[in-house]
């Protein structure tokens, strides 16, 4: 049954590659991968900015009254949000170093959603940095064909595995007896938090829509590599290609 993208007008005769969402107060809408894709950053960019603006008040109110209940709730917000942020990036990072120990080659790394704000050199590796703070891919490809499947699996259990480690160290220092968002910044418990919440998102095993396609979650490629016999970082026709002399076959991975 063919679809219409109700932002852009598109055309879909196959009604397979266009999504429909459910929009609240709104009838269901149907939307193309493009327009699909910046729908979802406006919502992260939404509930990064409550966040952060919640966050800012919470502050301001224990300025003003030190043992305000609803200051101390959303300044742990706030900094929910801060952890967020270095976490992801040492689970992309780890993905490219794991990556490149292991005989893949690193094309880039992109840390956060929307539009590029800042380009670098980190590590030897070009990363883009975005405008919405949340997420990241690390993008992989490979030439040599000799364990593929092992290396692949050993770059991509990376990332999820680093959030393991950080959880694993910080769980000792937390003070779970007085977990209260309500009672004290929750710093250190917070960071255990923050690391759950990327494991549990990263190895549950589904797919997203992102600016370079649908993609699989870690879980999920691991569980093909594990299982399938044609795992979709194997296919050449996953991801997309750029144009460049070698031409080899990517991946990314969340």
């Amino acid at each position: 049954m063919s679809a219409i993208c109700h932002r852009c007008g598109a055309f879909d005769p196959s009604g397979i590659v266009f999504r429909g969402e459910r929009i609240p107060f709104c009838s269901t809408r149907i939307y193309c991968p493009k327009c699909h894709v910046r729908l979802e950053e406006k919502c992260l960019l939404g509930i990064l900015v409550l966040n952060v603006g919640l966050g800012l008040i919470g502050f301001l109110s224990l300025w003003l009254n030190p043992s305000s209940l609803v200051g101390r709730v959303f300044a742990n917000l706030l900094l929910l949000q801060l952890v967020l942020i270095p976490s992801t990036v040492v689970h992309e990072f780890a993905h490219a170093i794991v990556g490149r120990l292991s005989g893949l080659t690193v094309l880039r790394v992109w840390i956060g959603r929307g539009k590029t704000f800042c380009r670098a050199n980190v590590f030897g590796f070009d990363t883009k940095f975005k405008t919405i703070p949340m997420g990241g891919f690390a993008f992989l490809s490979h030439g040599i064909e000799t364990k593929l499947r092992l290396r692949y699996f050993l770059a991509i259990l990376a990332g999820p595995l680093s959030n393991l480690i950080i959880l694993m160290c910080a769980w000792n220092l937390a003070a779970w007896r007085e977990f209260d968002w309500g009672r004290s910044i929750q710093l250190r418990n917070l960071i255990v938090v923050v690391q759950i919440m990327i494991l549990v998102e990263n190895l549950l095993p589904y797919r997203i829509q992102t600016a370079v396609g649908r993609i699989s979650t870690d879980g999920r490629t691991l569980l093909q590599l594990i299982l399938s016999k044609s795992p979709d970082v194997l296919n050449p026709n996953y991801g997309f290609r750029v144009v460049n002399h070698t031409s080899q076959p990517q991946t990314f991975t969340k």
